[in-house]
């Protein structure tokens, strides 16, 4: 082969490779805030269920913050887009939300509404009764993230619930009212 031409080859070869996409890759990350999140014992839960979304990575889980960053190749997750319109943010953030919920039986979903900053939120702990499994722990769970206004939630196993809710839109005894009401059930 003649050296202009393998140079001309390399050169081309160079460019390709240093086009983000050239190949079809659009690895992407985003953070989100995420339901179903409730106890530490979830974080494996949301490990193990994503190892079977082979095109959805976590890259971190904040816990405390009820936060995932992801990891995902765009081109995987819309086969069909068209490269020259890639989706909108909204549009992948519902994305990884509908796999999340299908995959996890609805038990995980993205928060999809822009949630108040946490340093805006009103700290609510409560002792609750005997939440001695995590499907216990769930249902306490799900009570209280349906209150208008909760924006997060955690349930321990030491029977303590901490809800963070938007003041303006609630307050505690909303909240106590709707675990009493699963109390007695």
């Amino acid at each position: 082969m003649a050296p202009k031409l393998v140079m001309t080859l390399l050169l081309t070869g160079m460019v390709l490779c240093s086009v983000p996409g050239a190949f079809g890759a659009e690895e992407q990350t985003s953070e989100h805030t995420i339901n179903g999140l409730f106890s530490p014992d979830r974080e494996q839960d949301l490990r193990d269920l994503l190892a079977d979304l082979p095109d959805i990575h976590v890259v971190q889980i904040d816990y405390e913050n009820a936060k995932v960053t992801f990891r995902y190749d765009v081109a995987a997750l819309f086969p069909n887009h068209d490269p020259r319109k890639p989706p909108t943010p909204a549009e992948i953030e519902q994305r990884l939300s509908h796999l999340l919920t299908e995959a996890s039986m609805g038990t995980f979903s993205l928060k999809l509404t822009p949630a108040v900053p946490k340093e805006k939120l009103t700290k609510i702990e409560m002792n609750v009764g005997m939440l001695d499994c995590k499907g216990c722990r769930y249902a306490m769970y799900l009570t209280v993230t349906r209150v208008a206004g909760v924006e997060q939630a955690t349930v321990g196993k030491d029977n303590v619930v901490t809800v963070w809710i938007d003041s303006t839109k609630t307050d505690r005894a909303a909240v106590e009212s709707a675990v009493k009401k699963l109390e007695r059930k």
